[in-house]
This record gives structure tokens, C-alpha cells and sequence, in this order.
């Protein structure tokens, strides 16, 4: 019977599957493990117990929610939680709380102490009483029935801007308290309002900001007295003349820091999201994307993301035509037919709000007025003109007709304009345009080319009254800054008599007609919103719209909202917004967007793509962009997590993570399969992941069934291992289902020190259903003292501060009805059932910190011994362990056995002596265990399972363990 000793000298492999029982001959079985839980694999080697999860608060009304991350400067981070319909705050430095912070517990919801001032008839239920309208001419501010205030700018005769305005005094209660604002717009794109705050008494200015339709929260910054004033006046100002409505105004506080935001429940998985500096864009294919402003400490805005000039649908191949009413403002657009149109459908209530090219501009609808026709806004164009198309009033210029050329009077069709103030491309001619002329009817002007009167046709768009058509419309074929080239058949003949002077009143005007050169946008309700979102050189890159879900658009270099594909003259510049189209045998919707040093990386529900630039030199462009598939595995609708360079994606099914890396010797990108060893760890699939940089860079990710995973994950150092996380508590009233997470995300320390990990856990609590936010704790500085140690879950650190002994601590009102570990000044304390929120000692304390939450424990068991045997392996052959050595690192207690049934605890000489108090702290163990005798027998598997199960610290370096195997 050979006698061997075995080296488990690393747990850098993870766990492993079961289908790998037999795999001794992999070169990683050594360091692979049956299970893992509750310990994270360090970089290093060793496996650690995993810190406990700090309570920071409930999720609105015990709702669903998801975890965003906040990152605005090194040292300072916000989680956000996004629930059904709303969007809440949460800190982990207290100097970003208005309210003070325990700073035993400084993670906190952002709550938000009384208001200071309060606002009379902030939902104008009663019309316009309490507030003050000044209103000049043209301009609009009314009540709307049932609530709501209407405001709009108005136009003099001359054509100058009009203001409305509605004021209210109020008194600051308190001149040091919180003074925010609450105010919620509605309107359209362009629609804006300017909020002004003052001194009532001396009109100083305190804020002055224009808003777009959303919700807005408004902190008034504090004078540098420190003080505010005794009364604040607030003062509503339109800009411009679009129509925007207040729903309502009020100074808000006494409760949780949020803002609204439209999405549903069962829509929350689906929402991505990416940040720019202090913006997080949104994105969910049944909503209009939405911003996310942060503007200081308690200042946030949610507004509409408004593209502007596009995306686009392709072109129109149809005979439907489009033909405007107008070509500036508010225009009515028909249709010839359906066909074309939404699948035949023609227009739709969804439409409303969409973009359409036509002509030479673009139209925003407005209202759907029937299948075929629309009425809507003419919007700016990148150049500031804001027409369909263009118009010179030629009193501006010096511009003449020309019969012919005049180097060639041989050339017959090349009749001309000349302007010597060379204003023809400023104003937007192009050729292929129609224009017509219209000069006064009286006095008489020079006569038309064809011989007619000078009335014909009605003046149209801006062309006064007194100017009528001249002569038939005429085509251009060629434009530049000083000549138009007319076309064929455009012939000008000259008067009868002289030749044709110098025009110096009159119009050339754009010819509105019937044209099937259009284009319907890409998003509406209609056709949906893109689903996915990324910022790649620059640009803001937009996928996954329902109707074209393999199409791409990116936005245009610098302009994030700017999504313009060509310059006036139809040129297409490196700038310019690109668009491109996934070219597969089926159709594979794209379900997220990353960026990365080697491209756009594109997760499809058929495959992986990168877009990059074909020209590797060049910066990417409309016309140097190529996409290549990399791999068919298809993705799941979760974003991936870049560590480095590398996109670390799950897979369609949710249960094999892949790698995503460029591969140097095959010049192109591979996707290994990281779960290929433990597949049993993903087996419900994966719904969220989140990676934590620091310490260990691990990536964190949540099961469906609620189950917590981490992939230890460095690549360079082969390290690659998962661990499974089991949460103090219980997801059911049965005490049968453990806690379930149903979110994590990640955000930087206040010092940088580490990343801290934010979960949502599910649990049932004193019978009741519970969603908490807990943040894993920091990772245990290691040494003698224990006091800040917490290794249970949903825990608090209490602390007690009393002149007189007391056998009892509040502050556990969370956990009511549970059972708790304790640990007082680093001590272990006897398990308490929660009562009132409280929890008797077993001794009284004047003075001590404790540690309190939800029992776990942390179990680690190796894979079959291998130490071979007189004939060769060891695998299949009885076996029995007689002693095993545990080398340990800062560890407090811990069992071990060949099982979880059989466990004894592992003698460590210094842990616990006769002359130790048994309420102070053990001092944590480092080195090498005694030899512990084996508590088992005979046997063919040969397993050590190490537990910890005190909420103290362990670590795991190696295993050690001496075995005689039989022949047999």
C-alpha cells in the first residue's frame, strides 16, 4: 500500500464540473476544486472567504429593480436603482448625502431632508391663481383644464421674438435649508423654457437655466453668504415660439432623491445604457432613447434624446409620392398613396414625432391627420436655414438672367443666372432643383420669357403680397456660388427691346411639388427605438431597431444628436453619420454594441461581428468602413464585460461565457468558452454580470434562479477559475430557497482602493417579501484586530456607546424575525433571533462595535485525490487520508473532513487557548496547520472539504494531505 503526500498548492482553476471527475490527467486538475462557495479565488493562488454584504436600504416598495452605476469623477460614484417608472440615488461618500450618514454604514440612498419654501398652485389646478403673467405681444400663458400651465412665444408685426412670462414670490422657511425644484415639461424636440430664480428683493440672479421637455430637479445654488434670501422669486420665461407646457412646478424634500423614468417591470433586463462624462444615454427598443443629466449634488435632468436630420429609412422605391403645403413652419404633407408607406399601411398614430426627408429639408410630424396625410415642423438644417427649399430675395443680391453662354452663343440650353454678390450656394441652390421667380406685379416688370402676363400662379412661403409668378418654373442644371446653369428647355429669350437688367426686387423660390425622392425615419413608435448603444471614435453608435434590427448608426464625429449623412450638395465628408448594414444569410438582430482598440465589437442573436475602418489608416468613415463576422455562437441580450481588451459575452442559451479577444497569430478575433470546465455553475443561465477590477478582477454575474457567480479572471496569469456565492437568508417563507440576487453592478471606492460590488437580494423577512440593496463589504485589511470585520450577510456595524452596561442593540429592523451572527469588538458572540428590531447580548457592553447579519457559510472541497499508486493511478482505488496540514493565511477557525457530514476543526495552535477570555477576539492564524488526523476511513473517492462557518476571516493556501492507496 503505497503511502504518498499531495500538493493542492492553488486554487487558481476554480470549480469544476462533474463531468471532469476523471480528468486527473488535465494539466489544471491540481488546482481545480469540486466546489467552491462562499471563498473568491485570489489572483495569488489562495481561495478567501468572501466579506459579508453591507444593508444599505429597500428597493422602491419592494420592487424589481436594476443596479446602474454612476461614475462621474474618481471620487465620485453613484449607484442608481432603476425600478418600474422611476430612478433613485445611492452614495458611498457621505459628503454627496444632504442628510448626515452613519458612518459605521456609509452606504446610503440619497434621501432628501423638508423642503424650505413651498410653491402656491404648482399644478395650476386653479388656473393661474398665485402667480403673476406678464405677456407681450403675440405671446401665450394659460391655464389647461384639469392642470397645467401652457406657454408660448410670440412674433411682432416686424418679425421680432415676444416673451411670455409667469412669476411667483416665495418665502424661504429655512435661509440654510434644501431648496430644490421639481418641475416636469411636456412638448415637442424644439420646445424650451427658461427657469430664473432671484432675490425677490433686489432681482439678484441665483439660477438661470433653459429647459427641454422632461422632468427636472433643480438645486437653487446657495448666495456666498451662505444664506438664502427671505424671498425667492420664481420665474418662467418662454424661448422661441414653440409650445411647451408646465405640468407642474413645487420645492420638493422629505423623501428618497428621485426622478421618473417610463420604463415598465418586465421591460428592465432589455434597457442598456452607456455614460459620457456627466450624461447616461438610454436605450430600450419600445421607448425613445432618454438622457440622464447629472448638473450638480442633488441637480438631475431626464430628457427625450432627440436625433437630429436622422437616421433614415432607405430612400423611397415606391410610386408614392410626397408634396408640401409649404416650405417653412408648419407645413401639411400628402401622400398619393399608401404604398410605400409603413408596409402599405400609410401614416400611423406611432408616427408622430418621426422625421421625414423631402426636398431639400426635413419635417418632423406633429399630428397623423389620416393615412395619407400629416402636418409637422420644418426643422433647421446643419447650415441654419429652416426651409424645404431655399429662398433669395433678390433685393439682397445682384442677380441677372443671361440668354445663353456667353463665350458660346452656339450653346442654346445653357441659359444662366448671375449673381455678382455670390449667394446662390449660401442660400441653398443646388442642381436639379425647380425654382421660380417672382417679381412685382406693378410697377410693370420686364416681361416673362415666354411672352405671358407676370401674374401667374399665387405667391407662396415668405413672398409678400404684390409679387407674382414669372414664366414657368425652370430646372437647374448646375450651381456655384455666382451662376445657376439652366437646363434643357429652360431657355431665357430676351425682351423685345433691351436686355434683361439687373433684378433688384423679387424672389427665387424653391418649387414645392410631388416628389417620390423621400425618406421616412428610422425610429418612431412605428418601427421602435434602437435597443443597443455604444461610443466608438467619437461617435455615438445606435442598433437593434425592431424594423431594421441588423442596421447600425452611428452618429456624426463630436455631434452625438447629429445624424446628417450628406452636406447640402448631397457630398459625403469623413465626418459625416455612418450607416451600415449587417450583411448575414438570416436575419440576426443586434443585441449590443462594444467598443474596443481593434473596432466596434457587434453581438448579433446569429453571431459576432467587428466594424471597423477597411482603410486600418484612416479613421473610420461612410466611405471607409467594413464589418466582418468573427464567430456564429450568437449572443444573449446582456451586455458583455470588457476586461482590457477583451469582451468577456454570454452566449445565446445564457450558459457558456466566451472570450472575445484578438489573436495576433490568426490576425482576426476567437471566442473560447470560459465555463468549458465547470458548465454546471451557469446551469439556470445568466441574466447580469458586472466586473470588479480590484482587488482580485473578478467578474461578477447573476443566475436567473438567483444564484451568484464569480469568474476570477486573469488571462495573462492564467488565472481562470469560478466560484459560487450563496447569500445569507432565504428567498421563500419555507426557509427552503436561498436568498436570490436579482442584480449587481460595480462601482470605484471613494478612495479607489477597491471596486465595491452592489447587489439587489431578494428575500422573504419575517414573512414578507424584501428586496434589499447591499453592497459586498470591503475586503478585510487583514492583521490582529477584527473589529470592522464582517463576514455575514445583509449586515450592520453597530455601535454602542452607553455610560451605563446594556444587554441589548437596536438598528436591525431589516431582519426582523432572523436569525444573526454577531461579532462584538471582533469577538464571536453567540447567533440572536432579531425582536422589535433589536437583539439581547449574552453579556452587557458600555462600549463596543458589532458586527451583525445573516449567517452563511463557506464550504471548499478538492476533486479526487491524484497521488498515483504502486501500478499507476490512484483514480478508482481505495484509498484513506491519514493526516492533512492546511496552510493559512490570516484565518480564525475553520473545519475540515471528507465531507460536509464529517467535520472536525482544523487545530490551529494559536487560535483559542484556556487563558483566552472568551469575549475577546482570537488572534487570526497564519502558517501551517497541525497535522490534523483524518476523521474519515476507507474509501475510492478522496475528498478534503474545508469549511468555515464563523463570520471570521479564512483563507485557504494549500492543502496538504498524506494518503495510502491500495492496489485494488
Amino acid at each position: 500500500m503505497p503511502k504518498a503526500s499531495f500538493a493542492f498548492t492553488n486554487f487558481t482553476a476554480g470549480e469544476w464540473g462533474p463531468q471532469l471527475d476523471g480528468r486527473a490527467d488535465l494539466a489544471k486538475y491540481r488546482n481545480a476544486v469540486r466546489l467552491m462557495e462562499n471563498f473568491i479565488i485570489r489572483p495569488q493562488g489562495p481561495a478567501t472567504h468572501r466579506p459579508g454584504t453591507r444593508f444599505v436600504g429597500l428597493t422602491k416598495a419592494n420592487q424589481v429593480a436594476r443596479l446602474i452605476p454612476f461614475r462621474f469623477a474618481a471620487d465620485e460614484s453613484l449607484m442608481l436603482e432603476l425600478s418600474a417608472t422611476a430612478l433613485r440615488f445611492y452614495c458611498n461618500n457621505p459628503a454627496l448625502c444632504p442628510l448626515p450618514v452613519d458612518p459605521d454604514n456609509p452606504y446610503a440612498r440619497i434621501d432628501l431632508p423638508a423642503a424650505a419654501a413651498t410653491l402656491s398652485n404648482g399644478d395650476f389646478a386653479s388656473g393661474l391663481d398665485g402667480w403673476e403673467v406678464v405677456l407681450e405681444e403675440g405671446a401665450v400663458a394659460e391655464a389647461i383644464p384639469g392642470g397645467g400651465l401652457r406657454l408660448l412665444g410670440g412674433k411682432t408685426s416686424d418679425g421680432d421674438l415676444t416673451v411670455g412670462a409667469v412669476s411667483q414670490t416665495v418665502e424661504s422657511k429655512d435661509p440654510s435649508g434644501l431648496h430644490l425644484l421639481d418641475v416636469a415639461l411636456e412638448g415637442g424636440p424644439e420646445s424650451r423654457l427658461a427657469l430664473q430664480v432671484m432675490n425677490a428683493d433686489d432681482g439678484v440672479s441665483l439660477l438661470r437655466r433653459v429647459l427641454a421637455p422632461g422632468s427636472h430637479l433643480i438645486e437653487i445654488p446657495q448666495p456666498d453668504s451662505g444664506q438664502y434670501p427671505p424671498l425667492l422669486q420664481i420665474l418662467f420665461e418662454t424661448v422661441g415660439t414653440k409650445e411647451i407646457v408646465v405640468r407642474s412646478v413645487d420645492f420638493t424634500g422629505n423623501k428618497p432623491l428621485e426622478v421618473p423614468l417610463p420604463f415598465e417591470e418586465s421591460e428592465l433586463e432589455r434597457v442598456q445604457f452607456v455614460q459620457s462624462a456627466d450624461v447616461v444615454y438610454f436605450t430600450h427598443a419600445k421607448h425613445q432613447p432618454l438622457l440622464l443629466k447629472r448638473f450638480g449634488r442633488l441637480s438631475w435632468s431626464v430628457e427625450p434624446y432627440v436625433s437630429v436630420l436622422g437616421p433614415f429609412l432607405p430612400s423611397n422605391s415606391s410610386d408614392t409620392t410626397l408634396l408640401a403645403d409649404g416650405r417653412i413652419g408648419r407645413v401639411t404633407i400628402t401622400a398619393s398613396s399608401k404604398d410605400g408607406i409603413n408596409n402599405g399601411n400609410g401614416f400611423l398614430k406611432g408616427d408622430e414625432g418621426r422625421l421625414i426627408r423631402l426636398h431639400d429639408g426635413f419635417v418632423r410630424i406633429v399630428e397623423v391627420v389620416d393615412s395619407q396625410t400629416v402636418t409637422g415642423d420644418v426643422q433647421k438644417l446643419e447650415d441654419g436655414r429652416q426651409e424645404l427649399m431655399p429662398f433669395y430675395n433678390l433685393s439682397d443680391g445682384k442677380v441677372k438672367f443671361v440668354e445663353g453662354n456667353p463665350d458660346n452663343v452656339d450653346q442654346p440650353h445653357s441659359d444662366r443666372l448671375y449673381d455678382r454678390s455670390n449667394k446662390f450656394l449660401e442660400k441653398g441652390f443646388r442642381g436639379g432643383m425647380k425654382l421660380t421667380l417672382h417679381l412685382p406685379i406693378e410697377p410693370s416688370p420686364p416681361p416673362p420669357p415666354d411672352g405671358g402676363d407676370n401674374t401667374r400662379g399665387l405667391s407662396i412661403g415668405e413672398v409678400p403680397d404684390g409679387y407674382g409668378q414669372h414664366g414657368d418654373p425652370f430646372l437647374l442644371a448646375q450651381v456655384s456660388e455666382d451662376t445657376m446653369v439652366l437646363s434643357e428647355g429652360a431657355d431665357v429669350r430676351k425682351p423685345v427691346t433691351g436686355s434683361w437688367p439687373d433684378i433688384a426686387d423679387g424672389f427665387l423660390v424653391g418649387e414645392l411639388e410631388a416628389s417620390t425622392d423621400w425618406a421616412l425615419g428610422l425610429w418612431s413608435k412605428t418601427t421602435g427605438y434602437p435597443s443597443t448603444l455604444t461610443f466608438f471614435e467619437d461617435r455615438l453608435f445606435f442598433g437593434g431597431v425592431p424594423v431594421l434590427p441588423q442596421r447600425i448608426d452611428g452618429s456624426r464625429t463630436g455631434d452625438y444628436g447629429n445624424f446628417l449623412d450628406r452636406d447640402p450638395d448631397l457630398v459625403v465628408l469623413a465626418d459625416h453619420a455612418v450607416a451600415f448594414t449587417l450583411s448575414a444569410e438570416q436575419i440576426n438582430e443586434i443585441l449590443w454594441l462594444r467598443s474596443s482598440d481593434k473596432g466596434l465589437l457587434i453581438g448579433t442573436t446569429g453571431g459576432e461581428w467587428v466594424m471597423r475602418p477597411s482603410d486600418l489608416n484612416e479613421a473610420l468613415s461612410p466611405s471607409n468602413v467594413v464589418a466582418k463576422r468573427t464567430s456564429t455562437y450568437g449572443s444573449a441580450p446582456v451586455p458583455p464585460e470588457m476586461v482590457a481588451n477583451v469582451a468577456l459575452f454570454l452566449q445565446r442559451d445564457r450558459r457558456k461565457l466566451r472570450e472575445m479577444a484578438f489573436v495576433f497569430e490568426a490576425d482576426g478575433f476567437k471566442a473560447p468558452d470560459m465555463t468549458i470546465l465547470a458548465e454546471h455553475v451557469t446551469e439556470s443561465g445568466i441574466q447580469a454580470m458586472a466586473y470588479s477590477q480590484s482587488p482580485d478582477s473578478v467578474l461578477w454575474a447573476v443566475r436567473n434562479d438567483g444564484a451568484l457567480l464569480g469568474f476570477t479572471y486573469l488571462r495573462d496569469q492564467e488565472v481562470l477559475g469560478w466560484h459560487r456565492h450563496t447569500l445569507g437568508g432565504h428567498a421563500d417563507a419555507e426557509g427552503i430557497k436561498p436568498a436570490a440576487v436579482e442584480s449587481v453592478a460595480v462601482i470605484p471606492s471613494v478612495d479607489g482602493s477597491f471596486d465595491e460590488v452592489w447587489l439587489v437580494v431578494r428575500r422573504t423577512i419575517n414573512g414578507e417579501l424584501r428586496r434589499h440593496v447591499e453592497v459586498l463589504g470591503r475586503p478585510w485589511p487583514g492583521g490582529n484586530n477584527l473589529t470592522g470585520a464582517l463576514f455575514s450577510d445583509s449586515g450592520r456595524s453597530l455601535r454602542v456607546e452607553s455610560n451605563e452596561p446594556v444587554n441589548w442593540v437596536g438598528g436591525l429592523d431589516h431582519l426582523e424575525g432572523q436569525t444573526v451572527s454577531l461579532l462584538i469588538d471582533g469577538a464571536l458572540h453567540p447567533q440572536r433571533q432579531v425582536t422589535g428590531g433589536t437583539v439581547e447580548l449574552e453579556r452587557p457592553i458600555t462600549d463596543a462595535v458589532i458586527q451583525a447579519g445573516l449567517p452563511r457559510i463557506a464550504r471548499l472541497e478538492t476533486l479526487r485525490l491524484e497521488a498515483g499508486a504502486a501500478d499507476g493511478t490512484a483514480q478508482g482505488k481505495t484509498k484513506r487520508i491519514t493526516k492533512v496540514v492546511f496552510r493559512l493565511f490570516e484565518t480564525s477557525g475553520g473545519k475540515a473532513g471528507p465531507s460536509a457530514e464529517v467535520l472536525d476543526p482544523v487545530p490551529i495552535s494559536n487560535y483559542r487557548n484556556p487563558s483566552t477570555a472568551m469575549n475577546s477576539p482570537a488572534t487570526p492564524f497564519t502558517g501551517d496547520s497541525q497535522a490534523m488526523i483524518w476523521p474519515g476511513g476507507y474509501e475510492t473517492e478522496g475528498h478534503v472539504h474545508f469549511q468555515q462557518h464563523l463570520p471570521l476571516p479564512a483563507t485557504v493556501v494549500a492543502i496538504f494531505p498524506q494518503v495510502v492507496t491500495q492496489d485494488r
